[in-house]
């Protein structure tokens, strides 16, 4: 709720969903005259076999989605609970699975500096802001092949991408694109593409 709040406060979720261990002090009677309804069916239930951005996820499925954000997902910085960024990676793919068909870009990661999508075959990337936008491909396993790239200031055809050693990291949006452009070759393992913004020039 935290994060809605900070993320998107003109926003107002339709359903909050979990063991509601972190709500801490949160206004519920106030989030609920904006309309969010709190389900209380794991209230207090800390042992159980899913995160509550699973069960969050399946109610969001259920409800017949063409997209899927998920907001709030990255390590905090006061947390470091990197445990949790890396499950809430898996929720891509297993939303990926739930929607067929949909574009490689319907399910992401989504904050304001940074998006995270799992490319499949072709995922294209809007540049944001007039400064650095840098893109990285992580391997998820398996054997993964970029068929072609365009907008990018190295271009990554024909590049098999390594989970160890990284070799796809901090690439970068040419100075004059104003979209990137991934496509897996046939039969490639799919790779996570993390889309970073920055409000001016950075450097390594």
């Amino acid at each position: 709720m935290r994060s809605v709040a900070d993320l998107m406060p003109d926003i107002a979720p339709q359903l909050v969903v979990g063991d509601m261990d972190s709500l801490g002090d949160v206004d519920r009677d106030g989030w609920e005259q904006r309309g969010t309804r709190f389900d209380d069916t794991w209230d207090g239930q800390t042992a159980k076999d899913y995160t509550d951005g699973q069960l969050a996820l399946y109610a969001a499925l259920n409800e017949g989605p063409q997209r899927i954000d998920i907001h709030g997902a990255l390590p905090r910085r006061d947390a470091y609970d990197h445990d949790h960024f890396l499950g809430n990676l898996s929720l891509i793919s297993e939303a990926r699975e739930r929607l067929g068909d949909a574009p490689d870009d319907a399910v992401r990661i989504a904050e304001p500096l940074e998006t995270i999508a799992l490319c499949r075959h072709r995922l294209t990337l809007r540049r944001v802001g007039v400064g650095l936008n840098r893109v990285s491909l992580v391997a998820c396993g398996g054997s993964s092949r970029v068929a072609r790239s365009e907008g990018l200031r190295w271009d990554l055809a024909g590049l098999e991408v390594c989970a160890a050693p990284a070799n796809a990291l901090r690439n970068e949006f040419t100075v004059d694109a104003t979209t990137v452009t991934i496509e897996m070759a046939r039969g490639s393992a799919p790779v996570y593409v993390f889309h970073n913004r920055y409000d001016q020039d950075a450097h390594a």
